[in-house]
């Protein structure tokens, strides 16, 4: 019989751990890239999320600076502050009337005041003491009202601060709640309202 051996030949040590390194770096790279991948999609997301948060807190900041100096005017109407003597300021016309006026053609938000008309209890629409209302430079008005209006002028006159809205060079008054729309200039969908009503003055930013 025959009694011959046939043996397997080994394999060479070597030969294994070149092979599983080579498996092992190849993992790696495929890590690092996954890795790699994940950190850019996260990052894209949080820059992108911090970024529309600080253009959305400028519409709001101006929104508030707005209702800031509008309640700063209904203050001083209601404080009846006039221009000499009480008793001769009031009788000469005098007293005064604090007011803000919107132009969403211009851009523009100003204050002003004019002269308090004592024997016709209004304002007069001779304004001087214009002064800009600053606002973030990316923020705009866009819209004055559900009648699409392109002007709107709020009066506070004395004693009491009492408000009166005219539009369109002053020939109309405007009787309705007010609602005045601000956006941003790159974002249109960031947007705040400031509320004013026309009855009682009350401003609220929504």
């Amino acid at each position: 019989m025959n009694n011959t051996k046939f043996k397997i030949p080994a394999r060479s040590p070597d030969g294994q751990n070149l092979k599983f390194r080579k498996a092992k770096s190849a993992f790696t790279i495929i890590e690092i890239l996954i890795v790699i991948t994940i950190i850019g999609i996260l990052t894209a997301v949080f820059l992108g999320s911090y970024g529309g948060t600080i253009e959305h807190a400028k519409v709001e900041s101006s929104a508030q600076e707005i209702k800031s100096v509008l309640e700063s005017l209904k203050i001083k109407a209601n404080s009846g502050i006039f221009e000499g003597e009480q008793e001769s300021a009031i009788n000469n016309n005098v007293a005064l009337c604090y007011g803000m006026s919107f132009d969403q053609m211009q851009g523009e938000v100003m204050t002003f005041t004019t002269p308090f008309n004592h024997e016709e209890q209004k304002c007069s629409y001779e304004k001087s003491n214009l002064a800009t209302v600053e606002i973030q430079k990316s923020v705009q008005i866009a819209q004055i009202s559900d009648l699409q209006l392109n002007d709107i002028n709020i009066y506070f006159f004395p004693p009491r601060g009492e408000i009166n809205l005219t539009y369109s060079n002053e020939n109309i008054e405007y009787k309705n709640k007010l609602i005045i729309t601000l956006n941003h200039k790159n974002y249109p969908d960031f947007t705040k309202t400031l509320n004013i009503d026309a009855v009682t003055g009350r401003i609220e930013v929504k």
